[in-house]
């Protein structure tokens, strides 16, 4: 076993002692309990906001919390910053997040504080005239991924990530990646790279990361230092090259991390290689499994999040166009523009396959010369894709720029000619087609997550794909946008969730409240 396999199992066996302890204590700690008043009203709200926010599974309570505190920050009300951990524990168990009676009274408290301090810091920040779109990103994100980490907590990824960072930083040849020299950001952009490539991370949570890597609380006079720091490195080209990197390397990561995360036996596997390796490989089998069962859901939230996000489009732009221009609904183009995405999706997921058995092989090959092989094996990365001259390069862009506008005209004509599609129709058509392929284009990266070999493409799939990337391109451009103004959920956030979460709040007011009067009888 290396080193550094060594020191990343010490870090697991006590990061698991301290959460046996915590919940040891828990035990004998007086735990939140709520009453359920409103909780199928608050679940199936919630179900209808992860549809409208189409996020990654384990970011979904991190974005609960946070429209919890963006909501408290509105009021500017300082009396409930303190005071807010127990309406947020209840909001949540009512939500489906946490269960029943498994939030301690301690656990609240150090929310409270938390929220206490970060709260205050972004009223000071907002103050300022610096630059507001900041605030929220240095103060309430970083909030919100400390307050998810307390009600559940997944310090093992700091034990796994740190392992990752430690082989990758041994064996990516930098020179050669970078033309010559490790960059200066190297160290923290390979963290970024790592957080983003092997767990998903948002940026929320890379920044928390490193801001608990260097123990920075608002309170520190370099702590909006650190912060300007990390909005550079996150678009930096130094961290989009790692990552790129990461992407295509971190497979064996990807297994390895399901298996520190579900294996009660990891820590005793580990020791042995031959028991590890075994395990690794049913492991990866059944890796396979699930990740089938996560893109058929996938799929259907994509669909769901089509349905939603066209049926307000429709309601607001289509159907009050058709009537003004031709005063009547052209029902043809609204069918064709709501149905066809959806069965586009289906379509794509005819198209999904799982790795074959020589990837497995790969895959655990890999893995035993990372945490067994005494020295390790230095990658040979290039720093760019195969040379071109640039005449050459100029020559394909212009293709795909051709064929990019060719698909799109031979679309645009066959809907305007024979499905009574006019501009706007064609606009919204050429919008929820792109971004069903850039859904589908995401569920696909599950696959690929896997993939420890490359797989050749026929010719089928070169003419797929041909046909497929423009689209692709162009959803992911409107999804980036999206994200940045997400009109549904604003809707939902402002006309369901903020009535709704104020009259259930009300609710259990009058019900405590007719408990004390009942007491007092």
């Amino acid at each position: 076993m290396r080193p550094s396999t060594q020191a990343f199992v010490k870090n697991v066996v006590a990061i698991r002692e301290i959460n046996a302890q915590a919940r040891l204590r828990n035990e004998h700690v007086q735990t939140i309990h709520v009453a359920n008043i409103g909780g199928v009203l608050s679940a199936a709200y919630e179900h209808l906001r992860k549809a409208a926010e189409y996020t990654e599974d384990h970011l979904l309570l991190q974005n609960a919390v946070k429209r919890f505190y963006a909501r408290l920050a509105v009021l500017r009300d300082q009396s409930q910053y303190e005071t807010s951990g127990g309406d947020l524990v209840i909001e949540l168990t009512l939500a489906g997040y946490l269960e029943n009676d498994t939030v301690s009274v301690i656990d609240v408290a150090e929310i409270d504080r938390l929220a206490g301090a970060y709260l205050r810091f972004y009223e000071s920040l907002e103050r300022s005239s610096e630059n507001p779109s900041r605030y929220k990103a240095w103060s309430l994100d970083v909030l919100a991924v400390a307050v998810e980490q307390i009600l559940n907590p997944h310090a093992q990824n700091d034990a796994y990530i740190q392992f990752a960072y430690d082989h990758f930083a041994e064996t990516i040849d930098a020179p050669r990646l970078f033309n010559g020299q490790r960059p200066p950001e190297f160290n923290l952009a390979l963290y970024i790279a790592l957080q983003r490539g092997l767990l998903k991370s948002d940026e929320a949570t890379i920044r928390a990361g490193l801001l608990n890597r260097f123990k920075l609380t608002p309170e520190d006079h370099s702590y909006i230092a650190l912060n300007k720091q990390i909005d550079e490195l996150l678009t930096h080209s130094v961290t989009d090259k790692l990552f790129r990197y990461i992407n295509k390397n971190g497979a064996p990561f990807r297994i390895l991390y399901r298996m520190l995360e579900n294996d009660e036996q990891f820590l005793s596997h580990i020791e042995q290689q031959s028991v590890f390796m075994d395990a690794y490989q049913r492991q990866i089998e059944k890796e396979y499994s699930e990740v089938t069962t996560r893109i058929n859901r996938g799929v259907w939230r994509s669909i769901i999040f089509l349905l939603i996000t066209k049926a307000l489009i429709g309601l607001l732009i289509e159907v009050p166009y058709d009537i003004a221009v031709h005063g009547q609904i052209l029902w043809l183009a609204l069918a064709v523009n709501l149905l066809f995405p959806p069965l586009y999706m289906i379509l794509l997921r005819l198209t999904l396959k799982t790795p074959p058995h020589v990837n497995t092989l790969h895959l655990a090959d890999e893995m035993e010369r990372i945490l067994y092989e005494s020295s390790p094996t230095i990658h040979s990365a290039r720093a760019t894709a195969p040379a071109h001259t640039p005449v050459f390069s100029r020559i394909y862009n212009v293709v795909y720029a051709a064929t990019f506008i060719a698909i799109f005209g031979a679309v645009a004509y066959v809907l305007w000619r024979f499905f009574q599609f006019e501009w706007i129709h064609l606009i919204i058509f050429f919008v929820f087609i792109s971004t069903a392929s850039f859904l589908g284009f995401r569920l696909s990266r599950q696959i690929r997550d896997i993939e420890a070999i490359s797989n050749e493409q026929g010719g089928a799939a070169l003419v797929r794909d041909i046909l497929y990337m423009p689209f692709v391109a162009v959803g992911q451009w409107v999804s980036e946008k999206y994200a940045k103004i997400n009109v549904v959920a604003m809707v939902l956030d402002m006309v369901i969730e903020l009535p709704m979460k104020i009259i259930l709040r009300l609710i259990r007011q009058w019900s405590l409240f007719l408990k004390s009067k009942q007491d007092q009888l």
